[in-house]
């Protein structure tokens, strides 16, 4: 199959073929998951099988699977392949997906014993995290529409957000094609998206309460326009900032009376179980991925819709905007979704929220005292080398505010991506460092994914951020990502020699880096 056509899964006996495991894990999605032509890789750098030759920093961007995941994806595509011999393509999907449901709640502490009055989250399936932002766009419009008022969204600048997100959130397509096929022509935006700069121009953090007044303002604005609003509050972004602040968010959703509307974009998955608790009960919906930190291959997301919203949501249904952009059986039965749209089968989706699913479960097994202890040790060295190498500088972070009145966190008030400026060395009788610029970040960063180092392993770290301009020059940064499968294997090892290795594999990657920059014109 083109890299570049959209995969045709559409009938029973398409699916019913079932490419093999690989194959599956890029497709059902969009251009993004393809894989490129003369690679085995995808834009991201990640392929669709394990390879043991690659060590992986970059999960602010994408994760590659591991072998114990795509064994499990592998075992899904067995007996899918069973059922389908039974059963009709459709059927079989929604029933994995409800499987999959409740495994996702159960595993994030979600799922409500019987004896409880507490209703577990409603949970709608989607291809990426930018399709979840897709139908968090619609459904709160469609609320918006329903009191025969318009949508203005919030968010913070597009740079620290996914791509696409911006697009997706004013109700349009946001590719060519995804994994219903040909997503046909953009519309004109449906609703307004504005941005709130969470850095200042030079790239550091703008204090919580200017971001906070920028966003009053508009939201304000807004409001008096006549428009509901929908903020998206961003948990984390790509250099690792939480903006706006949580108790903001819910300030502003309180004293608006159901015109203020909270999304939490929680893509990366960088947070606890009782943050996400948090988040839900104060009435936030949450969109989640298992792709980045978590571990699981690209495109596996899913939009959680906290119980007392998704009852007031419900009777409209999904709105019919989503009919080229989400199936049926992706939909919990409650919503009545086959009023709006078709039903579908996307095999590429369950194997990859198998493999999550799998990462996920063996990542909240570990104690939090553990996953703390690991995350500080791993911190404390990447930080040490990128202020004292003259290639780097860490791009300065805020401290992660708290999420919830009375939250003790347990481990993610702690960074778990590391942004980075590269530089060129001083050179002799020069004052200062010279930045790389754009364009050399990018080299950089494709042609560590293409070095086989001394050692043997192949680096990668997260897709450059564009984070402002440094002596006249428009600058990016790299991120340097520790995945939860990566704190699984060294917290697994009593005698720390996989936190040693973790370590040590994290300082090749920068030498890496280093001797790239110096060869880069």
């Amino acid at each position: 199959m083109p890299s570049d056509m959209p995969p045709d899964l559409q009938s029973a006996a398409a699916v019913t073929a079932l490419p093999p495991t690989a194959s599956l894990l890029v497709l059902g999605g969009d251009q993004r998951i393809a894989i490129q032509p003369g690679s085995q890789v995808n834009k991201y750098g990640c392929q669709p099988f394990p390879a043991a030759d690659r060590i992986a920093f970059g999960s602010s961007t994408a994760s590659q699977i591991s072998a114990q995941a795509f064994d499990a994806a592998d075992r899904l595509r067995t007996r899918i392949a069973g059922a389908l011999a039974d059963a009709p393509a459709a059927t079989v999907y929604r029933a994995e997906l409800m499987r999959l449901r409740g495994e996702l709640l159960d595993i994030c502490g979600l799922a409500p014993p019987v004896t409880s009055e507490d209703a577990a989250p409603d949970v709608i399936f989607a291809a990426s995290g930018t399709d979840a932002h897709l139908l968090a766009s619609h459904l709160t419009a469609a609320q918006a529409q329903g009191s025969q008022r318009s949508l203005r969204v919030i968010m913070v600048n597009p740079e620290e957000s996914g791509s696409g997100v911006s697009t997706a959130l004013s109700g349009r397509s946001f590719s060519a094609y995804n994994a219903l096929g040909d997503c046909g022509p953009h519309a004109d935006a449906r609703h307004e998206v504005t941005h709130v700069a969470i850095r200042d121009p030079g790239g550091a953090p703008r204090s919580p309460q200017s971001v906070a007044d920028d966003v009053a303002a508009q939201s304000d604005a807004a409001l008096r326009g006549g428009s509901d609003v929908l903020l998206v509050l961003i948990d984390v972004s790509k250099t690792g900032c939480v903006a706006p602040e949580p108790v903001f968010a819910l300030q502003l959703q309180q004293r608006a009376a159901g015109r203020v509307h909270i999304l939490v974009d929680a893509c990366q998955f960088r947070i606890e179980t009782a943050t996400l608790r948090a988040y839900l009960a104060q009435g936030f919906m949450v969109a989640v991925t298992g792709s980045k930190f978590i571990g699981g291959p690209s495109f596996s997301a899913a939009l959680l819709i906290p119980p007392a919203l998704a009852a007031r949501m419900r009777p409209a249904g999904a709105p019919p905007q989503l009919e080229r952009h989400s199936a049926l059986e992706e939909w919990p039965a409650a919503w009545h979704a086959e009023r709006t749209l078709s039903s579908s089968a996307n095999p590429g989706l369950l194997l990859r929220w198998e493999a999550a699913l799998h990462e996920l479960k063996a990542f909240k097994a570990l104690p939090g005292a553990a996953v703390r202890k690991c995350l500080l040790r791993f911190n404390a060295a990447v930080q040490a080398r990128l202020q004292s190498d003259p290639h780097f500088e860490a791009l300065p972070a805020p401290a992660m505010p708290g999420r919830a009145a009375g939250l003790a966190p347990e481990w993610d008030d702690l960074a778990s991506i590391h942004p980075f400026t590269l530089y060129r060395p001083q050179a002799h009788g020069s004052e200062s460092r010279q930045p790389l610029d754009t364009a050399q970040v990018a080299h950089v960063y494709r042609q560590l994914q293409q070095q086989r180092n001394g050692d043997g392993f192949i680096y990668s770290v997260g897709q450059p951020v564009v984070c402002g301009r440094r002596d006249g020059v428009e600058y990016s940064v790299l991120r340097l990502c520790i995945g939860a499968g990566m704190v699984v294997q060294a917290c697994g090892d009593p005698s720390g020699a996989a936190g040693d290795a973790l370590i040590a594999h994290a300082m090749a990657c920068l030498d890496a880096i280093a001797g790239l920059i110096s060869t880069t014109a």
